[in-house]
């Protein structure tokens, strides 16, 4: 077995004793990547009263600061007006458009983006964490841009890169059957359907034959040793089945909206915030859901927080509301958490609309009644 079809150059150094069978590799940041590489972007600054236009790497060549917007070219302008006596510019007299172009100093565009993912996949190979690798690519398709209700799934959706198609074909036919696309289903999914064989062998023989690798912080909730490929000498995750459902509390509470454009939960009422000592604020991030799970002392506790914030921030009594698409829609605290946990759940069923998040009430005891009490008027 080797690591492509040039045998002899990546054959599977046999006196190397690897702890894992197999690394599983989330790619489709590092196809991006791959695409990126091969390419620039820029903008083009026109004066609004004179038309006059110049070219810079950034918006901050241009003006400095994203917020502050007083350094830059812009700065250095305006300092000459000063000794001159004249107004300065403000950045409103000017139109900036953003534009892309491929790279002028490469040859091959697309044999060097695959070089680029080649430079990837052998930081990957040297970790010598497996003698084989799987390659998982997203083939596009995916059950969450239908189902979302409340926020149109990853909303505006970025530009790909100039070559991307192009640069992701030509990796996939160099790697061939070390690939594997995903349809119906994000990549993230797959790498929990391998997190889970891993663990059944795991549970059957006491050693794990796959690790996951990938930089997407969604995957942690998955039960299997990983690596963080952009953090490599951070060394191997070895996560305990706490870890990982507190990551999926975690995401249950804040959503992802920087990312998949998933709301969450609004807010977590003031009552609870007191009651577990979470500073004030206006939204639920990461850090403001964590320090809301943080004292559970077990798998259960954590659930039952995310129930009563849900139930303690929509009441127990059905309401309607408008779905992005504009449709008028029934809604409860449940329907609400469970479109959230089908947008964040790393999905291993057949049928990925099976998945209910009472699934993990019932495994671990959660009394969803006696919660509801607690917030029903008398």
């Amino acid at each position: 077995m080797g690591y492509s079809k040039k045998a002899d150059k990546y054959a599977v150094d046999e006196s190397i004793e690897y702890p894992y069978d197999m690394v599983i590799i989330d790619a489709d940041s590092p196809v991006f990547r791959a695409s990126k590489f091969v390419q620039e972007d820029y903008i083009i600054v026109t004066s609004i009263k004179t038309s006059k236009a110049k070219e810079f790497a950034n918006k901050t060549e241009f003006y400095g600061h994203w917020k502050k917007k007083e350094n830059g070219w812009l700065a250095e302008l305006n300092a000459k007006r000063a000794d001159k006596g004249k107004e300065p510019f403000l950045v409103e007299d000017f139109k900036i458009d953003e534009h892309t172009r491929l790279l002028g100093d490469i040859e091959d565009h697309v044999a060097e983006g695959v070089r680029s993912f080649d430079s990837f996949v052998g930081g990957i190979k040297r970790t010598r964490l497996a003698p084989e690798y799987r390659v998982l690519l997203g083939g596009g398709v995916n059950f969450r841009y239908e189902y979302a209700q409340v926020l149109p799934y990853k909303g505006e959706r970025k530009e790909k890169p100039i070559l991307f198609e192009e640069i992701r074909q030509a990796i996939i036919d160099k790697y061939g059957r070390f690939i594997d696309i995903i349809d119906g289903k994000e990549v993230d999914d797959e790498m929990a359907i391998w997190g889970n064989a891993s663990e059944a062998e795991f549970n059957e023989t006491g050693v794990w034959p796959y690790i996951l690798a990938y930089i997407d912080k969604d995957i942690d909730m998955v039960y299997c040793p990983s690596i963080n490929y952009d953090k490599i000498k951070d060394g191997v995750r070895e996560p305990t089945k706490m870890d990982c459902m507190r990551s999926y509390c975690r995401q249950l509470l804040s959503g992802d909206k920087s990312v998949d454009n998933i709301q969450g939960l609004p807010n977590i009422t003031p009552e609870l915030r007191q009651q577990y000592a979470v500073r004030k604020g206006d939204t639920i991030g990461a850090a403001t859901a964590l320090s809301y799970l943080e004292s559970s002392p077990d798998i259960k506790t954590m659930l039952e927080r995310v129930v009563e914030a849900y139930i303690a921030y929509y009441g127990v009594e059905p309401f309607e509301f408008v779905t992005h698409r504009g449709e008028t829609i029934s809604s409860n605290w449940y329907r609400e958490l469970q479109e959230t946990a089908l947008l964040v759940y790393m999905n291993e069923y057949e049928d990925p609309l099976v998945y209910e998040i009472a699934f993990e009430f019932d495994e671990y005891g959660v009394d969803v009644k006696s919660i509801e009490d607690k917030y029903r008027d008398d």
